[in-house]
């Protein structure tokens, strides 16, 4: 996931400073984690990737000192809920989907046609429709 940030002076973005997070830690344990470097963008506005697998916090130092707000305080969460379902749809509905008809089990294969993306169950008799919940790795 990618997460920006923005410095200014004045209101004016400020460019060629170099952000250094001076915290990054899980929120549940306070375990210190590495952090993830930050690149400019441009017109003030920076830039970090990293997919956390559980909600961590952070300060984020701008680097130069005379600053509207020379640190961020701020925390990471996994993909949101709905961007997780968003995606899992689509790989429901733009990927390879195998259904045994005899078992009612189905696999749905990201991208690449073979690795498995979600599975689960589905029953039809023509009258009730009965659904298992998938399970997503």
């Amino acid at each position: 996931m990618r997460y920006f940030f923005g410095f200014t002076k004045d209101q004016v973005g400020q460019e060629g400073l170099s952000p250094v997070f001076t915290l990054f830690k899980t929120e549940a344990d306070l375990d210190d984690l590495s952090p993830p470097e930050v690149q400019e963008v441009g017109a003030g506005l920076y830039y970090c990737d990293y997919e956390p697998e559980n909600n961590l916090v952070f300060v984020l130092d701008g680097g130069a000192g005379d600053l509207d707000m020379r640190t961020i305080f701020g925390r990471f969460t996994p993909e949101d809920d709905g961007l997780a379902l968003v995606r899992k749809l689509f790989w429901m509905l733009g990927c390879r989907l195998v259904i045994n008809n005899r078992t009612g089990v189905f696999t749905a294969y990201r991208e690449d046609g073979v690795t498995p993306a979600a599975s689960g169950t589905l029953r039809d008799d023509g009258i009730n429709t009965e659904r298992g919940n998938p399970t997503w790795p």
